[in-house]
């Protein structure tokens, strides 16, 4: 005899149990209200104010009138700033700091000196907002030309003499280098009147003698 199986009985999942069960509703709930809370803060404010600190200040000279003129950076009064931003939501919530870059107006700069300059903030990204605030909104800078010059060395030994019956001839008396050669400011350059080798080494000498310093 074959046997005749049973049908399989079907079950049936009821969503209207599951959904009508306090805790799922309660979490259906929650999610509704962030959703709700998030379209609606959107909609009426599209836009929002976002801080940021400690935002690096670059000073640029590059394809300016000031590198045109061989003109370098030599101090930056301002190397970070606190920048308050507004903009879409959206964008700029996504932001960091290490995403901004505070930069001077080198506009128009053409000689050496020292400078107040405004600073402005953009994104790496090249993102739209508008600029609030920028603390502290200046910088002061100098520029000027890095040169090389030469100096001759002079040598300077005042605690060593000759002994009795001799003399010292000051012409006869050479340093190695005789020159040097120093790379700064040429405002700085210009105060430079000598460079000197000192030694403090006290004796009596009556013969040539070799002296490190």
């Amino acid at each position: 005899m074959e046997k005749t199986s049973k049908p399989k009985k079907k079950t049936k999942i009821r969503f209207d149990k599951i959904l009508g069960s306090r805790p799922v509703a309660m979490v259906l709930s929650v999610i509704t209200a962030i959703f709700a809370w998030f379209a609606i803060i959107m909609k009426v404010y599209p836009t929002t104010p976002l801080r940021f600190h400690n935002i690096p200040v670059i000073v640029d000279l590059s394809h300016t009138e000031a590198n045109a003129n061989g003109l370098s950076v030599v101090e930056n009064e301002v190397e970070t700033v606190e920048v308050e931003l507004i903009g879409d939501r959206s964008q700029i919530g996504l932001l960091k700091a290490e995403d901004l870059i505070a930069f001077a107006d080198v506009t128009g700069i053409t000689a050496s000196g020292q400078y107040t300059l405004s600073l402005n903030v953009e994104t790496k990204a090249g993102m739209d907002f508008t600029v609030k605030s920028i603390t502290p909104a200046q910088t002061t800078v100098k520029l000027d030309k890095i040169e090389t010059r030469t100096f001759a060395v002079e040598p300077s030994f005042p605690n060593i003499v000759v002994t009795s019956g001799h003399a010292l001839n000051r012409e006869d008396v050479s340093c190695t280098p005789s020159t040097v050669d120093i790379t700064g400011p040429s405002a700085q350059l210009a105060d430079i009147g000598k460079v000197v080798v000192y030694s403090d080494k006290a004796m009596e000498i009556s013969n040539s003698y070799m002296l490190y310093s």
